[in-house]
């Protein structure tokens, strides 16, 4: 390996003792050898700082860290700020990429100093072996504010999951992200690798697009598809909506998209509000019912109304008229029908 290696890849780990061999051997097993291992061992209680030490004392490329717990987004922080490649890639814990996305993606920066490369990714649905291609129909070169106008406009809704709202099946030029000053927002969870890819997208000059499929993305509890418990939902919501608005602005395309990220938010809100009956919700009644008013009456929820008048008019009705108990209620019956045709769906 050089002296500066030419890739840092970048894994937060916590309590990830199942699965983060396999993830690692994935690493390792790469044809391409250039590369420095950074393991992050974000406060874990079980054996997964043992595994990472394991790794660490048999390969001279691979460093670990033992921090206090931050979350995702400071172990991803912290790693950069140790990373020396001249690329980055971030890898989730429980995840796994292909043996030749390390290989490919070096001879395309052969050609072209790129400042982003993405991929597409396989969605891997454990509980029912079910696995899903999401990617590019074609390889895409990206190399002025008006190409980048053009492949925007040429992504389907499904793109959007791939292309802006994960951060793993891509590689930063680490140059590009300390231009711009960039780092994860530690105080926002989730929808922070949507707000660190847009960022970039904000600022970047060349962008390469893979039609290839190079990592695999685990999705082992289908619960998480109905969404989980946020309290910070005022904030963040209109935070990540204004950074969808930037975006399209940017690139001259607001008005095209406007519709479609007033759904896109409405639904999203929708799900938040309906997640203070999810179990990890430990809100007492009473909170619960000063929560959901609180979102009901913040401004961001016209959005809200907006869509459920359109897609879901009797929900919109409830929520916009009805009593908070009423409400309360309603909600509690719609999520567990959601929670349980999805449940349904996956067995089928």
């Amino acid at each position: 390996m050089s002296k500066q290696p030419f890739l840092s890849v970048i894994i937060p780990v916590y309590n990830a003792k199942d699965y983060l061999r396999v993830c690692i051997n994935s690493i390792i097993g790469q044809k391409f050898k250039d590369y420095e291992l950074i393991l992050v061992n974000d406060g874990s209680t079980d054996i997964s700082g043992d595994i990472c030490d394991e790794y660490a004392n048999s390969l001279s490329n691979i460093k670990v860290y033992h921090i206090k717990n931050g979350g995702v987004s400071h172990a991803r922080n912290y790693g950069l700020e140790k990373a020396k490649g001249k690329y980055i890639h971030f890898v989730d814990s429980d995840d796994s990429i292909c043996s030749n996305m390390y290989t490919d993606y070096f001879e395309v920066l052969q050609s072209m100093d790129y400042d982003l490369l993405v991929s597409g990714a396989t969605i891997n649905y454990i509980s029912n072996n079910r696995k899903k291609v999401l990617k590019s129909d074609k390889k895409v070169s990206v190399l002025n504010q008006k190409d980048m106008r053009n492949f925007l406009l040429s992504l389907k809704i499904e793109d959007k999951t791939w292309m802006l709202n994960v951060i793993w099946n891509k590689w930063f030029k680490k140059d590009f992200l300390l231009e711009h000053n960039m780092s994860f927002k530690d105080d926002i969870c989730p929808g922070e690798d949507f707000i660190f890819v847009v960022d970039a997208m904000l600022n970047i000059d060349k962008l390469y697009v893979s039609n290839e499929s190079y990592y695999n993305y685990m999705i082992r509890d289908n619960n998480s598809l109905v969404g989980k418990f946020y309290k910070d939902t005022l904030v963040r919501r209109p935070y990540i909506y204004n950074k969808h608005i930037k975006l399209y602005e940017k690139y001259g395309l607001l008005e095209l998209y406007m519709e479609y990220i007033n759904e896109y938010e409405g639904r999203m809100y929708f799900k938040e509000l309906l997640a203070i009956h999810k179990k990890s919700c430990h809100l007492k009644y009473n909170e619960k019912l000063k929560h959901l008013k609180a979102l009901l009456e913040f401004k961001h929820s016209e959005i809200m109304f907006g869509f459920l008048k359109k897609h879901k008019k009797i929900t919109f009705l409830i929520l916009r008229f009805g009593s908070i108990y009423l409400i309360y209620y309603y909600i509690k019956v719609y999520f567990l029908l959601k929670k349980m045709s999805e449940k349904i769906r996956h067995i089928n």
